[in-house]
């Protein structure tokens, strides 16, 4: 008997170990396998099942080990593992009781067991459900509060804070990049004249448009009012002519908005920034805004800032 008690406690402990060790493993990597989180839950009932059998009638102390279990396994994995948690426990539960001399020996014990077994884990699914839910809500609402916090509201671009945030990050990894700055032209008028209800529609309009660049990997963004930014992760001129026509080509297209129509055109300052060239941040935009400052005077459709003359500008 005494070798049994032995075998029993030396291959609890082997499942204990086993599940501290994916326990420690899930932690530092919460994304692992759904399989290796079954893993996990079976060795930890199975662990309170073997000590319930070598224990006797002090494994009863087990039980409440075992609804620890099944919350911390559903709080930690998501409801659909509590419910595995619980069958798998269960399971293990009623082949203790059935192989088990001494629990059998008690009916009365083992049937308040088994009642409490089915009962109990309900209270604690109605609990963990509403945690879950409370924390699905809170986690939804922080994602959009974090969405809002660096998109714009309107158009849902990237807002001046995201972008600011782009910039600094490309310019300290010493990234070559090219600024690209957008001005509609005669937004003004077509706001003045339909109302601002109209203008918002033009607006998340153009950033529909604008989002078509999307596919080739530019960055948007929306500075605020009529003005937006895209980054492009090079600095090949000829490339960036390119695809600055494109931009004003796609933004030219009539606005017919509410059975009204408006024609916009777009300036746009073009600003590139070499690999290892020190600059900040309000330089990026200030130079961007300079080059599309002469391109709406000049009406050049768009320009290229000229570092090295600050308002000598290379037109395509």
């Amino acid at each position: 008997m005494k070798e049994k008690y032995i075998f029993v406690f030396s291959l609890a402990t082997l499942y204990f170990i086993y599940s501290i060790i994916h326990a420690i493993w899930i932690y530092k990597k919460p994304q692992s396998s759904f399989y290796r989180q079954l893993a996990v839950i079976i060795s930890d009932i199975a662990a309170v099942s073997i000590g319930m059998i070598a224990a006797g009638e002090v494994g009863s102390f087990f039980y409440f080990l075992y609804l620890w279990i099944i919350l911390g396994n559903g709080l930690r994995f998501g409801e659909k593992h509590l419910y595995i948690a619980t069958i798998t426990g269960i399971l293990g539960f009623c082949t203790v009781f059935y192989f088990s001399d001494y629990w059998r020996s008690q009916p009365f014990l083992s049937s308040g067991f088994l009642f409490s077994l089915f009962v109990l884990p309900l209270f604690y699914f109605i609990l963990v459900r509403r945690l879950h839910k409370q924390n699905n809500k809170l986690i939804e609402d922080l994602k959009k509060t974090e969405f809002f916090a660096l998109h714009d509201s309107l158009t849902m671009l990237p807002n001046r804070a995201f972008l600011l945030t782009k910039i600094d990050k490309m310019i300290n990894n010493n990234k070559t990049f090219a600024f690209l700055f957008i001005d509609l032209d005669n937004f003004k008028q077509a706001n003045d004249k339909y109302g601002h209800d109209f203008g918002d529609q033009i607006l998340k309009e153009v950033g529909k448009r604008l989002k078509i660049f999307e596919k080739q990997g530019f960055f948007l963004a929306r500075l605020g009012g009529d003005e937006f930014a895209i980054i492009i992760n090079s600095c090949n001129k000829s490339f960036l002519e390119k695809v600055a026509t494109e931009i004003i080509k796609e933004l030219e297209k009539p606005y017919n908005l509410t059975h009204k129509i408006s024609f916009l055109s777009a300036s746009i300052g073009i600003y590139c920034k070499k690999n290892n060239e020190k600059i900040k941040i309000s330089d990026t935009l200030k130079n961007a805004d300079e080059a599309m400052y002469i391109a709406k005077i000049n009406k050049l459709g768009f320009a290229f800032y000229d570092k090295q003359n600050s308002l000598a500008l290379q037109t395509a």
